[in-house]
């Protein structure tokens, strides 16, 4: 399968690394988290390090309720503390099993010219972190074709391609399954966190153990 190049990224990482399983629990502390729709239905980590610290998760309704939030790809917020906690990948998917892969060059042409008629794109919106990410490493910086078919999240791309006649679209790779086709994979796409200040006690103790269950 051709294998889209990305830019390497540089993020700093917390020091001195513990074994979650060694930190003492924090009974009765919670951690307000968001995460980017990008991050739905297979970024579980903050929900398994929390049961092992012993911390209480709330899902934020915006970014500005959260002391972390998560993005893919791109940091969700402007911040000087952003944290690598793990990767994923993305691919470009289709329901078509006859298509075969594609390279760059195809790529960018399928997500940034008019479609054949007989071919549905799926794409995110613009402000996504996946399309941020997709646009900028596999693009090559060139806009989405404003026609396309938007998701506004992880299960709208997988119903809008699998309900389509002929379609293509992009997804993360931990939620492709043998329903798709897959055409193209952008690799080591970064998970990031980010926090509004230095990150102290509780919030500290989950980004270590996301760090080191990352590793």
């Amino acid at each position: 399968m051709k294998q889209l190049r990305r830019l390497a990224l540089v993020f700093a990482w917390l020091g001195a690394l513990a074994a979650c399983s060694a930190w003492p629990a924090m009974p009765g502390t919670s951690v307000a988290i968001w995460r980017s729709p990008a991050l739905e239905l297979w970024f579980t980590q903050p929900e398994q390090c929390a049961a092992e610290i012993g911390l209480t998760l709330v899902e934020a309704p915006n970014p500005a309720d959260a002391n972390l939030l998560f993005g893919f790809g791109t940091p969700p917020q402007n911040s000087d503390h952003v944290y690598q906690v793990g990767s994923g990948a993305i691919s470009v998917i289709s329901n078509d099993a006859t298509m075969a892969s594609l390279d760059a060059a195809a790529i960018t042409a399928l997500f940034t010219s008019p479609p054949p008629k007989n071919l549905q794109v799926w794409v995110y919106p613009p402000e996504d972190d996946l399309t941020r990410t997709f646009v900028q490493d596999s693009l090559g910086g060139k806009a989405l074709y404003p026609a396309s078919n938007v998701a506004l999240n992880n299960q709208q791309m997988i119903l809008g391609v699998l309900g389509s006649g002929r379609a293509v679209g992009v997804l993360p790779t931990a939620l492709q399954t043998g329903q798709f086709t897959e055409l193209a994979r952008l690799e080591d796409v970064p998970i990031l966190a980010a926090a509004a200040a230095e990150p102290q006690g509780a919030v500290l103790r989950l980004l270590q153990c996301l760090q080191t269950s990352a590793q």
